[in-house]
């Protein structure tokens, strides 16, 4: 019921977009490929949807924190990021999205890629958040400037890949001595 109310939604937003292409027939070919980016988020909606929970009951938890510290009310503290690390072994969850993607195509099954997606986009959120604990580790480590702390975590959020690949070459090569 809910998928199928998600895909109605995709497919009227399709068809705007294709109607859009007609009116303007010098850009059709970026509108293929704003299609394709609507059907790619229509695969990875469950994922983006629990990322999404997980950053609202963060932040919740953090709010709280801080509500508790200014009323001086003992509460347990969130792990620093600079200190948070995920078991080696979720790396086999990374690796068994690639193998899911790849292969659902070759056996043509697509919710098989559906789900490979939706692993990939979740892996790849804990690893972006391990690689910002690497970072927030090394530069409290060499202590830097707080502008200065600013501006490496600003590029790292936009330069997105970077932490991803911090956090999964953690699990062979130990970014934190």
């Amino acid at each position: 019921m809910f998928d199928l109310k998600i895909q109605r939604s995709f497919d009227f937003y399709t068809r705007k977009i294709l109607l859009l292409s007609f009116i303007e027939s010098a850009k059709v070919e970026n509108v293929h490929e704003v299609i394709l980016r609507i059907k790619f988020l229509k695969d990875v909606f469950p994922s983006v949807f629990l990322i999404g929970g997980f950053l609202g009951v963060l932040l919740s938890f953090v709010l709280k924190n801080g509500i508790s510290r200014l009323w001086k009310i003992k509460e347990r503290k969130l792990t620093p990021l600079s200190k948070w690390k995920v078991s080696s072994q979720f790396i086999w969850f990374f690796i068994l999205s690639g193998v899911m993607i790849f292969g659902g195509r070759y056996i043509e099954n697509s919710i098989v890629v559906k789900i490979g997606k939706n692993l990939l986009v979740i892996s790849c959120f804990v690893y972006f958040l391990m690689g910002l604990g690497i970072l927030d580790y090394n530069v409290k480590r060499m202590k830097f400037p707080p502008f200065m702390r600013y501006v490496l975590y600003t590029l790292s959020i936009l330069v997105y890949p970077v932490p991803i690949i911090f956090g999964i070459t953690e699990v062979w090569f130990k970014m934190r001595r």
